[in-house]
């Protein structure tokens, strides 16, 4: 079968174009693979886009609590042209390069951020409630109320620019040792009343740059008020400040010792 010349079919009409030679077929195969497979690089290199409302802003934050108003923020829309090019390698064509400005645009929220990453990753979120068992006659159980344990947030965030690697960790270990609450601002709701308990880092390489991912957890704080009883009817009468009281009289010399007067049968005026 190896000896069997490559069919030489001259281009007459009512002949399908096909290969005229074994060399040509298995060029156009491989220019089509490397065509398939750019394709294939292209998408899976692109970020998924997920679909949102046209009022709705994608935010994600770390704010300090009662800087901006959780019930109904306010949004900073900044849109700035960036400049790009794009590279496009064609075995056919060969390497092009494609020049452009894309507008870039940021919206953020009118308030004091307390850590700002490059990007959100991960969000968790878990929140438990238990009932009491408590053991009675007989050996059964009766439960009682329900109790809710404060929440916990789990968040990885990414920081790419390794001239703010440093002061991004830093400014993390101040939120890890500080008691300022925090909110965390999600698409879909404001978590309040947030503090960081625990702090995870590691580097991981994108591309040749050093790409830092943190995961940072945080707890809910429940803040008791100061329980205050009110007197019904209070009975014990006001006190007044009189200075200081002696038993001696207003006009006795000063260095007069109250013995001496007792003695002489003297009155002590009062």
């Amino acid at each position: 079968m190896s000896n069997i010349p490559y069919p030489d079919v001259p281009p007459l009409p009512g002949v399908p174009p096909i290969s005229r030679s074994a060399s040509q077929g298995i060029a156009i195969g491989l220019a089509v693979a490397a065509e398939l497979y750019a394709l294939y690089k292209k998408l899976k290199d692109t970020p998924v886009k997920y679909p949102k409302q046209p009022t709705q802003h994608a935010i994600w934050g770390i704010l300090y609590e009662g800087s901006f108003d959780s019930a109904n923020p306010e949004y900073l829309v900044t849109q700035n042209s960036v400049n790009t090019a794009t590279i496009n390698t064609s075995l056919f064509l060969g390497n092009t390069a494609t020049l452009g400005t894309t507008q870039v645009i940021n919206v953020s929220i009118k308030g004091t951020y307390a850590l700002k990453p490059d990007s959100f990753v991960k969000f968790e979120y878990k929140e438990i409630h238990k009932i009491p068992n408590y053991p009675v006659e007989q050996g059964s159980f009766q439960s009682y109320n329900k109790v809710t344990l404060p929440y916990e947030i789990k968040l990885i965030v990414t920081k790419s620019n390794i001239f703010e690697i440093s002061a991004f960790i830093n400014q993390i270990l101040v939120l890890l040792n500080s008691t300022k609450l925090l909110s965390i601002v999600t698409p879909d709701k404001v978590y309040n009343s947030a503090s960081l308990v625990n702090f995870d880092y590691r580097k991981d390489a994108r591309n040749g740059a050093v790409l830092l991912i943190a995961e940072l957890t945080f707890q809910e704080v429940r803040i008791a008020p100061n329980p205050s009883l009110p007197v019904a009817a209070p009975q014990a009468a006001q006190t007044f400040a009189l200075g200081q009281v002696s038993p001696l009289g207003a006009d006795t010399p000063i260095g007069t010792n109250i013995s001496d007067l007792l003695i002489n049968n003297e009155a002590v005026p009062f």
